[in-house]
């Protein structure tokens, strides 16, 4: 019989244990339960590993972008290059920090598919265990229905015998009372053979009632085991999600860090700086100390008498040469046009 189930526990301690083994015919319902853990391991172990693979392979992709596409030698020194090659920086690290965290997830993932491997074979041994239980109670049983008819036939044979020997000794008929002795004889021999049968089929029934307890103390330890096993399962599963994301927390935490000091250096960009910084190197490289003087282009008349008497004339005058300089640019929080048409806030 089943044992009595575990007291209530006292306020404040855990709640207690549902034990497997007392769910009424529970076998079926918790080998199903155990093979469902079992899809549960797959789906999960390959949707990690689909999670890795789509993390690597963003992580290195973002670590060859963020080698590629510099900027021109002439912002070599600019403000705008240094904050540039910040968030570039940036990105590789947070496609480097990614393949790392690929790596732990990959690590886990094999160490969760060793797990559902070896519950696989566990759950498998336990099934394997119960059937060869159950087969055995069978055996049994069948062996003792076998005993049982053998027991009957020579019990309905003695009362056959009997009647027989009563009815011969009882009788006033000579010839009656000479089958006497063979029906004694006859029924001796059915008395010895059922005594056997009897015997046979006794100890048949207790084989039987061993193996009826040993079978239920067998399924019973099968579903407390299959119910560890799923306690395991559902824990191990619960620690590689954990570990997991966290790992991601981390990764989130770093990458922040590294794009807030990218903000800081985006937040130091100067136009005016680098456009001075330009200047400052072009007027060096440059061979004159001031721009030359503006030189316009000459008017070339026809000088043919006979176009001007057709009425080709000249109409051009030649303005004022100007030899002023062009006037500065304007500064960087000055009104130039241009400058606040080509800006995408004003």
């Amino acid at each position: 019989m089943a044992s009595p189930p575990p007291p209530p526990s006292a306020p404040g301690q855990q709640p207690a244990i549902n034990h497997f083994s007392t769910i009424p015919e529970g076998y079926k319902p918790v080998v199903a339960y155990a093979w469902e853990g079992k899809q549960s391991l797959k789906a999960m172990a390959a949707f990690i590993h689909e999670w890795a693979r789509a993390f690597k392979q963003c992580g290195a992709e973002l670590e060859k972008r963020a080698q590629q596409h510099p900027l021109p030698e002439s912002e070599a020194t600019s403000t705008l290059r240094q904050a540039y090659d910040t968030v570039k920086h940036s990105v590789q690290k947070m496609g480097l920090a990614m393949q790392e965290v690929n790596q732990i997830m990959d690590t886990d993932r094999e160490a969760f598919v060793e797990m559902r491997h070896k519950q696989s074979t566990a759950k498998r041994e336990c099934i394997k265990s119960y059937e060869t239980s159950k087969k055995d109670l069978e055996r049994a049983r069948s062996n003792m229905n076998s005993l049982k008819k053998k027991y009957q036939s020579w019990c309905r044979n003695c009362e056959k015998y009997i009647n027989l020997r009563n009815e011969a000794k009882n009788s006033s008929d000579d010839k009656a009372k000479a089958k006497l002795p063979k029906h004694e004889s006859n029924l001796q021999h059915q008395v010895a053979g059922a005594i056997k049968a009897e015997k046979n089929y006794a100890q048949a029934v207790r084989d039987v009632h061993r193996l009826q307890k040993a079978h239920r103390t067998n399924t019973y330890k099968i579903l407390n085991d299959l119910q560890a096993l799923e306690h395991k399962r559902v824990e191990a599963s619960k620690a590689s999600l954990t570990l997991i994301t966290r790992k991601h927390l981390s990764l989130c935490a770093s990458i922040q860090t590294n794009f807030e000091q990218a903000l800081k250096k985006i937040n130091q960009v100067d136009a005016r700086t680098d456009l001075d910084i330009f200047f400052s190197k072009a007027k060096r490289e440059s061979k004159m100390s001031s721009p030359a003087p503006l030189v316009l282009e000459a008017y070339a008349h026809h000088m043919m008498p006979l176009l001007e008497q057709e009425g080709v004339n000249r109409t051009f005058q030649p303005p004022q040469q100007d030899s002023k300089p062009p006037p500065p640019a304007s500064s960087g929080g000055g009104g130039g046009g241009c400058d606040r048409a080509s800006s995408p806030h004003t």
